[in-house]
């Protein structure tokens, strides 16, 4: 469970950081734009035009794993849950059967077995 709440809270931080790139790229792509329909009427730059398409390219990129990371992180939200209910749940099981906490009922069985195995 540790380690799923890691591996979340690094995705959450990854999430950060290309939110961060994503927006400082589209900032940059819409003064890139500007600037670009103001040299259209002063003259037509072939490299502008050509850095302005890697831009707008680079910027659909940082969306597209910006949406990958968020299905993952979310994907690790859930996995997390999941892991927390069913221990909740095994734990619940186990002191339902007199067992200690945590014990499977494979182990509670074998931990029965031995302690009808012993002489009293």
């Amino acid at each position: 469970l540790q380690d799923k709440a890691s591996v979340r809270k690094a995705f959450e931080v990854q999430i950060q950081k290309v939110q961060c790139a994503t927006r400082a790229a589209e900032m940059s792509l819409a003064r890139m734009e500007r600037w670009q329909s103001v040299a259209n009427e002063e003259c037509s730059d072939h490299f502008q035009h050509e850095r302005v398409q890697q831009n707008a390219s680079l910027v659909v990129e940082l969306q597209s794993s910006l949406t990958k990371l968020q299905e993952l992180c979310s994907r690790a939200i859930r996995t997390e849950k999941a892991l927390s209910a069913c221990r909740k749940v095994t734990a619940a099981a186990a002191l339902a059967l007199g067992g200690p906490p945590g014990a499977t009922g494979f182990q509670q069985q074998q931990q029965q077995q031995q302690q009808s195995l012993r002489p009293d």
